[in-house]
């Protein structure tokens, strides 16, 4: 730039020839981008298909989606490019012809200062930390660089872990260990009692199974007990009581998310369309439990009966005298054998548990994976920027060598400035991480009109770090390799 300025180069047109040389390497990148894209979203997305639907679907894309990426390619790298080439103006010829990119008061800064009484690390390493703050813009670049992508890690980690949490509470809050109900038909008061006297059956409870049209979509509606043993986690208000079930009176508890769609409060009259028609029905309960993803309406026993115009429960909870696998297994095989005339169908919770943990991490590892470009990305800046560092630096390399440093030496110096950037990109990404993990949830809790606790475990940016500096010794391997390659006269006469 400052050859360009010094033979009468104009503003304008050094800006336009470096602007070339961005569209250039964007158009580029945006190209390879829209191909690794179209790859990787065929492949994500056939495997949730066949994964979660068990089935395939070609891949296809909108024309926007395209155009969006080229835009981002294009438009995003001439804007990040900008305010470097902003600065660039600014410097003077006899500055840009004299600059060897040292900032001013290099070495009298506070970590140059620092590493000097850090004594129980090696010079070459002093000498490594010492080096990121040459190009405090450079190294403060990559770092973010490596911050984006450790910061996409730890949200799409911690919404991960608050998914599977929130999965296994809610699955958990119904606590039998067996539900059996014919295939058509009820279970009448004779079934029932044989039930509840087989060998290892704790408790039986009756349920009521049906839907009702609410707030234009059918809604799933559960008949239970006062005493019952699924678990509420009641906001508002309370549950029915002993004699709302036996008057089969005509209130309700509904379900957080579908309360705050409908504008639904405690106290409120509905009308729900059910076998016997409209029924009106006043909610006396709000629970955030997210079973059946929150849209749920429970009522007394005997209302829901009346509701459906049916004698008898059609399904029951069978709570077993242990959760043990193996108990579960003998009650189900002893309800399966008494049952041989009029055969029961039996859905086991632990194996309900067990594909249900299945799929959620199936569907975390997807989203997980999102994130596994941006932190490539990341490191690719990384690389970059020691690569660049490496060649600017090649004739100290030849001091260094020439005065008596090994390879080893000069590896060290480069590692220890590359890691630095990458757990200084680290500590960056924490709050990064945390903050787009709160942003994520908020999306994903409006969607679902409920409120997700985030967590956060301490272990998670601690794996991380482990990962980053895993990841930073593996992606520093090349500009080390040229590093160490490089014999001191040719260092010394490069140019």
């Amino acid at each position: 730039i400052g050859v360009m300025k010094a033979i009468g180069g104009s503003r304008k047109t050094i800006i336009a020839c470096y602007l070339r040389s961005v569209l250039l390497l964007g158009g580029i990148g945006t190209a390879i981008g829209t191909a690794a894209g179209a790859f990787m979203s065929d492949k994500l997305g056939r495997f949730v298909q066949e994964e979660l639907g068990g089935v395939t679907a070609m891949w296809s894309t909108d024309l926007w989606f395209l155009i969006m990426g080229v835009v981002a390619g294009l438009g995003g790298t001439a804007l990040a490019a900008l305010p470097a080439l902003r600065r660039a103006m600014r410097v003077t010829v006899r500055q840009a012809l004299g600059s060897h990119g040292v900032a001013n008061g290099h070495g009298q800064g506070i970590v140059e200062r620092a590493t000097r009484w850090a004594t129980f690390l090696s010079s070459p390493a002093r000498l490594g930390i010492r080096n990121t703050t040459r190009r405090r813009s450079r190294s403060l670049a990559t770092s973010l660089q490596v911050a984006l992508g450790v910061g996409t890690v730890l949200a799409f980690g911690a919404f991960s872990i608050t998914a599977l949490a929130v999965a296994e509470d809610t699955l958990a809050n119904e606590n039998s260990d067996l539900r059996v109900y014919h295939e058509r038909g009820l279970i009448d008061n004779d079934e029932a009692r044989r039930l509840a006297s087989l060998p290892g059956v704790a408790a039986v409870q009756p349920i009521v199974h049906s839907e009702a049209e609410f707030g234009g979509d059918k809604r799933p509606v559960r008949g239970l007990p006062a005493e019952t043993i699924y678990n509420p986690d009641l906001s508002a208000g309370r549950w029915f009581t002993d004699v709302e079930v036996d008057s089969a009176a005509t209130v309700g508890v509904i379900g957080g998310p579908l309360a705050a769609m409908t504008h639904t409060d405690v106290g409120d009259y509905i009308e729900i369309g059910t076998t016997n028609g409209v029924q009106t029905i006043q909610i006396v309960g709000i629970d955030e439990n997210l079973v059946y993803d929150g849209t749920f309406i429970w009522l007394p026993i005997e209302t829901a009966k009346a509701f459906e115009d049916q004698p008898h429960p059609n399904v029951y909870w069978v709570e077993t005298t242990s959760p043990d696998p193996e108990v579960v297994d003998e009650v189900a095989d002893a309800i399966v054998a008494a049952f041989a005339d009029n055969p029961m169908k039996l859905d086991v919770r632990y194996q309900n548990l067990a594909a249900a943990k299945a799929e959620d991490r199936v569907v975390v590892g997807v989203i997980q994976a999102f994130g596994l470009p941006i932190v490539a990305i990341g490191m690719i800046g990384l690389v970059s920027a020691m690569t660049t560092t490496v060649l600017e630096r090649t004739k100290e390399i030849g001091i260094l060598r020439a005065i008596g440093a090994r390879r080893r030496h000069i590896r060290r110096v480069f590692r220890t400035e590359g890691v630095t950037l990458a757990v200084l990109g680290w500590l960056i990404g924490i709050p990064v991480g945390y903050m787009l993990a709160k942003v994520i949830l908020w999306f994903f809790g409006r969607a679902m009109h409920t409120t997700l606790p985030l967590l956060f475990p301490p272990w998670l940016p601690l794996l991380t770090l482990v990962g980053v500096i895993v990841v930073a010794r593996l992606t520093l391997r090349p500009p080390l390799r040229r590093a160490v390659r490089m014999r001191p006269g040719d260092a010394l006469r490069y140019e």
